[in-house]
Protein backbone atom coordinates (compact mmCIF):
# COMPACT_ATOMS: atom_id res chain seq x y z
CA UNK A 1 0.00 0.00 0.00
CA UNK A 2 0.73 3.66 -0.57
CA UNK A 3 -0.17 6.48 1.10
CA UNK A 4 0.06 10.22 0.14
CA UNK A 5 -1.07 13.34 1.41
CA UNK A 6 -2.25 16.35 -0.40
CA UNK A 7 -2.50 20.24 0.62
CA UNK A 8 -5.86 20.67 -1.25
CA UNK A 9 -5.49 24.63 -1.60
CA UNK A 10 -2.33 24.39 -3.07
CA UNK A 11 -2.20 21.01 -4.84
CA UNK A 12 0.86 19.98 -3.38
CA UNK A 13 1.80 16.47 -2.13
CA UNK A 14 3.13 17.27 1.67
CA UNK A 15 4.21 13.40 2.02
CA UNK A 16 4.02 9.58 1.24
CA UNK A 17 3.93 6.30 3.19
CA UNK A 18 4.09 3.12 2.77
CA UNK A 19 2.91 2.36 6.09
CA UNK A 20 -0.49 3.00 7.31
CA UNK A 21 0.94 3.15 10.66
CA UNK A 22 3.31 6.53 9.78
CA UNK A 23 0.16 7.60 7.57
CA UNK A 24 -2.34 7.75 10.18
CA UNK A 25 0.88 9.45 12.36
CA UNK A 26 0.58 12.88 10.15
CA UNK A 27 -3.49 12.40 9.17
CA UNK A 28 -4.27 12.66 12.94
CA UNK A 29 -1.62 15.61 12.99
CA UNK A 30 -4.46 17.93 10.73
CA UNK A 31 -7.34 15.96 12.41
CA UNK A 32 -6.44 17.09 16.12
CA UNK A 33 -6.38 20.60 14.68
CA UNK A 34 -9.27 20.26 13.00
CA UNK A 35 -8.24 20.61 9.41
CA UNK A 36 -9.63 17.02 7.66
CA UNK A 37 -11.25 19.60 5.14
CA UNK A 38 -7.42 20.93 4.21
CA UNK A 39 -5.91 17.56 2.98
CA UNK A 40 -6.60 14.25 0.80
CA UNK A 41 -5.32 11.45 1.62
CA UNK A 42 -4.68 8.93 -1.50
CA UNK A 43 -4.70 5.40 -0.71
CA UNK A 44 -3.52 2.97 -3.34
CA UNK A 45 -1.91 -0.31 -4.01
CA UNK A 46 -3.35 -3.03 -2.06
CA UNK A 47 -5.14 -5.99 -2.78
CA UNK A 48 -6.98 -6.10 0.49
CA UNK A 49 -7.80 -2.86 1.32
CA UNK A 50 -9.99 -0.84 -0.86
CA UNK A 51 -8.39 2.08 -2.48
CA UNK A 52 -9.84 5.29 -2.45
CA UNK A 53 -9.03 8.87 -1.42
CA UNK A 54 -10.65 10.51 1.61
CA UNK A 55 -11.05 14.22 3.07
CA UNK A 56 -13.42 15.93 5.76
CA UNK A 57 -15.43 13.29 7.43
CA UNK A 58 -14.34 10.40 5.22
CA UNK A 59 -10.81 10.95 6.45
CA UNK A 60 -11.58 11.00 9.93
CA UNK A 61 -14.00 7.64 9.39
CA UNK A 62 -10.54 6.56 8.10
CA UNK A 63 -8.10 7.30 10.40
CA UNK A 64 -11.15 5.96 12.96
CA UNK A 65 -11.01 2.66 11.47
CA UNK A 66 -9.30 -0.51 13.45
CA UNK A 67 -7.03 -2.04 11.03
CA UNK A 68 -4.67 -5.24 12.21
CA UNK A 69 -5.75 -4.39 15.67
CA UNK A 70 -4.32 -1.06 15.87
CA UNK A 71 -6.46 1.44 17.89
CA UNK A 72 -5.79 5.07 19.00
CA UNK A 73 -5.84 5.63 22.85
CA UNK A 74 -8.03 8.22 24.60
Amino acid sequence: MTYELWDLTSRNLIDWFEDRTEALSAVRAYLDVDEADLVILVVSGGETQASGSYTGHELVAWAEAEPSGTRRSA
